[in-house]
């Protein structure tokens, strides 16, 4: 249900160290954006989709509390702004657009 872009991202974060452990802004929205159409999609069981989205949740706190800094919420809004027309593509034409 991620796409190859998406999963390549969460790779290079498995060979991090923990100190400079960072998710990116982007990369986060981008899962939750495809856990969203999952669920709209039906993907995969909406109890195992929840499961699914925890451990990478977690991994984006623990990113988001390592790299606490002064306006990191408007940073947030701006990535999931920027990657709406990803979700809408997808949520019009879920069959025609594949990323």
């Amino acid at each position: 249900m991620l796409p190859p872009q998406t999963l390549l991202g969460l790779k290079r974060l498995t060979t991090t160290a923990p100190a400079s452990f960072a998710m990116t802004d982007a990369l986060w929205v981008r899962i939750v954006y495809d856990f969203v159409l999952a669920h709209r999609l039906r993907t995969i069981n909406r109890s195992h989709l929840l499961g699914s989205l925890t451990p990478l949740y977690l991994a984006w706190v623990a990113s988001h509390l390592l790299q606490a800094k002064p306006g990191a919420t408007e940073d947030l809004a701006r990535a999931f702004e920027a990657d709406k027309p990803y979700l809408v593509s997808r949520w019009r034409w879920p069959d025609r657009f594949n990323p």
